[in-house]
């Protein structure tokens, strides 16, 4: 098998390139600081919760016999159009080391190309990426319609790490309050909405709204949703209206 990698929806091998080498498993640090303690006590750890931003780097090569029609020099030049030339924001990375998954990523400074021999060069790839892979299975949309007041929903998050979900809820008419919670009682819960009909609550933008609508003031919350490893059972309860439709989007991930 030869390996390979997708950045931003176009991948390595139709630049005539191949990985030469496994880049191995990074870990993502976490984002911990210490502080002295008086009376020889050590150090005290202050855990923010969050991870640090880790690199990945592919050495590759390029492959003469997949660039029968193309010079070296374009050959170098397309790898560093499609890699350089428009950083914008982080966008999707994929390879075939981790099937089912990937991260949000973008390239950092550009390594030297050696041109080894005619069509034959030599050079590696290194991202800066988001802590977190995450799985596709996790980017599917779970569905739930009904016609009441409560809804209870039972999610098994397949990882070891928490994730952010996003919601959707229609509800028939406009409600007085929408309320979220979990069971077993989470720090976040319960998560409350006044005034609406349809809301999105995107977890991982901290984010309250309904397509270009901003309802930030009308939710209150000590936390966003979140989904533990595990069992997770969320009760949805809307007072004024019926719940029609619950779309959720788990994103399950890991380190």
């Amino acid at each position: 098998m030869i390996n390979d990698l997708v950045y931003n929806g176009k991948n390595l091998q139709s630049f005539g390139y191949m990985i030469k080498a496994d880049p191995g498993m990074e870990v993502a640090e976490r984002e911990i600081e210490f502080s002295e303690q008086s009376g020889g006590e050590g150090s005290e750890l202050h855990d923010s919760g969050g991870y640090k931003n880790v690199d990945r780097t592919y050495e590759i090569n390029s492959f003469p016999y997949w660039n029968t029609k193309k010079s070296s020099f374009q050959i170098a030049q397309e790898l560093k159009d499609w890699l350089y030339s428009n950083y914008g924001d982080y966008k999707i990375l994929r390879d075939t080391y981790n099937p089912g998954y990937f991260c949000y990523a973008i390239p950092k400074n550009p390594n030297p190309l050696l041109f080894v021999a005619k069509k034959l060069i030599d050079t590696s790839i290194t991202f800066t990426r988001k802590p977190f892979w995450y799985s596709d299975i996790g980017q599917q949309k779970i569905i739930t319609t009904a016609n009441s007041s409560n809804v209870s929903i039972t999610l098994n998050n397949p990882e070891t790490i928490e994730s952010l979900p996003y919601f959707k809820v229609e509800l028939s008419a406009t409600a007085t309050e929408l309320s979220i919670s979990a069971n077993p009682s989470a720090p976040w819960e319960p998560f409350t909405v006044e005034n609406i009909s349809t809301v999105e609550i995107d977890s991982a933008e901290e984010n309250t709204f309904n397509g270009a609508v901003d309802l930030n003031g009308q939710c209150s919350c000590d936390y966003y949703p979140i989904l533990t490893p595990g069992i997770n059972q969320l009760v949805f309860t809307a007072i004024g209206a019926n719940i029609t439709k619950v779309t959720i989007i788990p994103r399950w991930r890991r380190l």
